[in-house]
């Protein structure tokens, strides 16, 4: 009886979930003017560079699951970018960051030491999955205006630092208490949520080489990025009680519901968004943004990861099941 008992809050749960992530997502398109999401098809150049480049690793490799969370990444989110190799720069940099968020392989590897060996030049002779992180990181310059390169640089570094500090601790890292809430905001924009870097991908060297068109709206920008995530990503994470996520540890600190949580982040994102649009202004810059704006939800509804197609009627690009 138990089992069964437990299995029915299961569903109530889920099927809570699903409903408020439908609300959640269809407020945010009205808020956002958008009356419908543009619809995607694979990028066959896209998906051949980024086998080439896979295959030409040494050691452990990305797995399928994280190759196609690149290549969407760069293809969906980021369509807008004229330059291929800019594209292609993000589509390697979200494959491999997604690869060492996974406990597992940033363990087996020497994540650790990884600052200290990027300084004194180590790292870089690798041929292993940090190796190339290091190697990609010295091209952004390339593809990116002075600040932005240097951005994705120290976002990077602060998202395996942040690795580093929750792969060594026991989940106790957050109090129940609303004093532990700048901290969840920290390590959500500045750690796990490598903001900075996304950020600035909007707006390659080419087109805006000028990073004074978008340098103001950077704060806010750096929390809209990862708050879309955590909404689009609620009903994957509500459905088998993930702890340990924004929303749930958002929730443990203040003493509210998750669901509370969720409309209070879908209304600061709402807030953080408009503010990006006035301090962009008129012109190309915040022309960029409208459309990463829709192309960014367009990427997480698009994508198997979030589960989405159990509770929406949405366009899957790839099929994989993941």
């Amino acid at each position: 009886m138990a089992i069964a008992i437990a299995s029915t809050a299961r569903d109530s749960e889920r099927e809570s979930a699903a409903t408020a992530t439908r609300e959640a997502i269809h407020y945010l398109l009205k808020s956002f003017n958008i009356n419908k999401l543009p619809h995607f098809e694979r990028d066959a150049a896209l998906e051949d560079r980024l086998d080439e480049i896979v295959q030409s690793y040494a050691g452990m490799k990305p797995t399928r699951l994280h190759m196609i969370t690149g290549s969407l990444m760069s293809s969906v989110a980021y369509c807008h970018i004229k330059s291929f190799e800019a594209r292609v720069f993000i589509s390697v940099y979200t494959m491999l960051l997604s690869m060492l968020d996974c406990p597992e392989v940033f363990e087996s590897l020497a994540s650790h030491n990884f600052h200290h060996d990027l300084l004194s030049g180590t790292v870089q002779r690798g041929d292993d999955m940090l190796g190339q992180l290091a190697k990609l990181l010295s091209t952004a310059w390339d593809h990116f205006p002075q600040f932005s390169a240097s951005a994705i640089m120290s976002s990077t570094l602060d998202f395996l630092n942040m690795c580093f500090v929750e792969n060594t601790t026991d989940g106790t890292l957050v109090s129940a208490s609303a004093d532990s809430l700048p901290f969840i905001e920290y390590r959500r924009v500045y750690g796990t949520g490598i903001s900075a870097a996304f950020a600035v991908f909007i707006w390659e060297k080419d087109q805006f080489p000028d990073e004074k068109t978008f340098l103001q709206a950077m704060p806010d920008i750096m929390a809209f990025l990862p708050y879309i995530n955590d909404i689009m990503s609620f009903y994957r994470e509500e459905s088998v009680g993930e702890e340990g996520t924004y929303i749930t540890d958002r929730a443990y600190a203040s003493g509210k519901s998750h669901l509370e949580v969720l409309r209070d982040v879908v209304d600061d994102t709402v807030a953080v968004a408009s503010r990006v649009r006035k301090l962009l202004g008129e012109g190309p810059a915040r022309d960029a943004w409208d459309v990463f704006v829709k192309n960014y939800i367009a990427f997480h509804v698009s994508t198997p990861k979030y589960r989405l197609r159990e509770i929406m009627d949405v366009h899957y690009v790839l099929e994989d099941t993941i």
